[in-house]
């Protein structure tokens, strides 16, 4: 495939390759779904901890299931991170080029 300064001379300082388009699958889709499960679990954490908000039946409650909750949310955000700092890296590696 042809970069996009071929088509365009006036732009020599830049050079997109398209070559490698092809899909990246389900896992950046699976990252944010985690992340919005993460960052709702960390809510409802937060409001069983600190809040008066009981979002957890009676046999399931105990003295720091809020602060699990956010741990677990933490936890579920963290693929979500790893998919950033890869895709950002990759970035800066093709600028770098």
């Amino acid at each position: 495939m042809a970069s996009i300064s071929e088509h365009m001379p006036h732009s020599n300082h830049v050079q997109i390759n398209t070559e490698n388009t092809e899909s990246t699958g389900n896992g950046p889709k699976l990252a944010i779904l985690l992340d919005l499960m993460g960052f709702v679990f960390m809510v409802l954490g937060l409001g069983q901890q600190y809040g008066r908000h009981n979002v957890l039946p009676q046999s399931l409650d105990f003295a720091y299931s809020g602060t699990v909750m956010m741990a677990v949310g933490l936890l579920l955000t963290l693929p979500f991170m790893v998919v950033a700092l890869k895709a950002s890296d990759s970035a800066l590696k093709s600028l770098a080029e």
